[in-house]
């Protein structure tokens, strides 16, 4: 490696002073469909089925130095460079099914839905490993370091799941105050109940009866692994120390809304209403590595949140319009952003984790102003 020889290169040249490396990605998908309806008059009723299951497969190289070393090390050989590897091998199940229908009674309209949905995510066997170089005569020989108070080989089994149920039912009714004032109010009903669950089991290699905590690898994995060094005075597994046994939590959400869309002569049109929320998330299990994270307590949505929204369209002639409007919204925490046991980015060598000492929803506000002008059939030229 030190310093470039003919047919040869330098540390330097070879790697920078930047890590650098690969990721390999694989996957395949296998889906269906089958739906079906039907009419009666001014009645429609139809279920929708989906199933999908993919299977992703990610590993990642990633060949440099640690933070520390010295930059001389580098430079004169002195301290190779280490791969970081790391394998995910994740399996994903999708199942939908929706029933729905609507009905219609001269000025009334009735819109109705009942869904489910179900998702499960298996990473089965992930492996954490991290490989070290050595010199031997000339040679430089691949090997792992086994430490008991570090993790440079790891297995990791993570288990998620979700189902929701889902239902919905509006009302759509339409009158008139004249020929030139035309309504329409709707009016209706959404309600969620979801359940998640999340385990997680990783296994570290650990030096047995050896009288020492330090071990060095330098035999294929293959043999490693067949159960013939799983012995006092070789190497076993053992589990990493956590809190609790799986993450549970769900979440329950009450909306009723009411909209009114008022068409006053051809030139206005007034869109506004208000929908309720009522969001009720539970934590009923936690997992974590770490004692005092596993004591912390969720912090608390308001149970109400009140959405306005009012869309106000002004057309002058045929070919202008300007919209003005407004809405309130909210967007609410997803269960993986909750979990208190820290997922490894391989690209980033890092563990992510929930430093947030609890999550709550965001509320949004939106304020939209547009202007249009349509020239001519199929041209339009807008400012907003």
């Amino acid at each position: 490696f030190t310093p470039a020889t003919e047919n040869g290169y330098s540390t330097y040249e070879k790697y920078g002073f930047k890590n650098s490396g690969n990721s390999y990605n694989f996957n395949s998908v296998l889906s269906g469909m089958f739906n079906a309806g039907i009419q009666l008059g001014k009645h429609k009723i139809a279920a929708r089925n989906s199933y999908m299951h993919m299977y992703d497969n990610q590993l990642t190289q990633v060949t440099g130095w640690v933070l520390g070393v010295d930059v001389q090390d580098i430079l004169n050989g002195k301290y190779l460079p280490q791969t970081r590897e790391s394998n995910y091998p994740v399996y994903q199940t999708f199942i939908q099914n929706k029933i729905e229908g609507n009905h219609r009674f001269e000025n009334l309209e009735i819109n109705w839905f009942g869904a489910y949905a179900s998702t499960s995510k298996d990473t089965k066997d992930a492996t954490f490993v991290t490989f070290g170089r050595k010199y031997v005569g000339d040679d430089v020989l691949l090997s792992t370091d086994i430490y008991n108070a570090a993790e440079n080989f790891a297995r990791s089994n993570i288990t998620s799941s979700e189902k929701d149920y889902n239902a919905g039912v509006n009302f759509n009714y339409a009158f008139e105050f004249g020929e030139s004032f035309k309504n329409n109010t709707k009016a209706g009903y959404f309600g969620t109940y979801k359940k998640a669950r999340n385990q997680q089991e990783t296994a570290l290699l650990q030096v047995i009866g050896q009288g020492t905590e330090r071990a060095s690898i330098d035999v294929p994995y293959s043999q490693l692994l067949d159960g013939s060094y799983y012995r006092w005075g070789g190497f076993g597994w053992t589990s990493r120390k956590k809190y609790g046994n799986e993450y549970i939590g769900d979440v329950k959400v009450h909306s009723p809304f009411l909209m009114l869309d008022n068409k006053i002569s051809q030139y206005v049109r007034l869109v506004w209403g208000l929908r309720a929320e009522s969001y009720v998330y539970t934590q009923i299990a936690s997992q974590s590595i770490v004692a005092g994270d596993f004591g912390n307590i969720q912090l608390d949505d308001d149970v109400w949140q009140y959405l306005p929204s009012v869309n106000l369209t002004v057309s002058p002639t045929n070919k202008t319009n300007f919209r003005l409007g407004y809405n309130k919204s909210v967007i609410r925490p997803q269960f993986a952003e909750r979990l208190l046991i820290p997922y490894y980015d391989p690209i980033r060598n890092s563990l992510v984790v929930n430093a947030t000492e609890g999550i709550v929803s965001t509320i949004v506000e939106n304020y939209d102003f547009k202007t249009e002008w349509f020239p001519s059939p199929g041209e339009i030229i807008s400012l907003g």
